[in-house]
C-alpha cells in the first residue's frame, strides 16, 4: 500500500463574529486546502475555500453556506470539479 501522510489543523477565534480557519496538507500526492467558516447568526453560516491538487479531485475555490434550526442543519456548497463544471452539494443532517 501506499504511504500517505497527512496533517491538519483549526484555528477558532471570536473577531465580529464566531470565525474558524482549517488548513489540510497531503504529502503523496501533494495538496493543500484551506478553509474559512463564519457563524453569521446563530442559525446561520458562510464558507469559503480553496483545495490545490489534481483537477479530477475538484481543485479551486469553494462557497456554501449551512442553516441550522435546533437539531437540524442544511448545508450547501458549490466548486468547480474539473471537466464538469460546477458541482453543487446538499446535505441534511441531524443531531440527537
Amino acid at each position: 500500500m501506499p504511504l500517505s501522510l497527512r496533517l491538519g489543523g483549526a484555528y477558532k477565534k471570536n473577531l465580529k463574529f464566531p470565525t474558524l480557519i482549517s488548513l489540510d496538507t497531503n504529502l503523496s500526492p501533494f495538496y493543500v486546502a484551506l478553509g474559512i467558516e463564519g457563524q453569521i447568526s446563530p442559525i446561520f453560516s458562510a464558507r469559503a475555500g480553496y483545495a490545490s491538487g489534481p483537477a479530477d479531485e475538484g481543485s479551486g475555490l469553494t462557497a456554501g453556506f449551512g442553516i441550522t434550526q435546533q437539531s437540524l442543519t442544511l448545508d450547501y456548497a458549490i466548486k468547480l470539479y474539473g471537466d464538469l463544471g460546477l458541482s453543487h452539494y446538499i446535505s441534511i443532517s441531524t443531531r440527537f
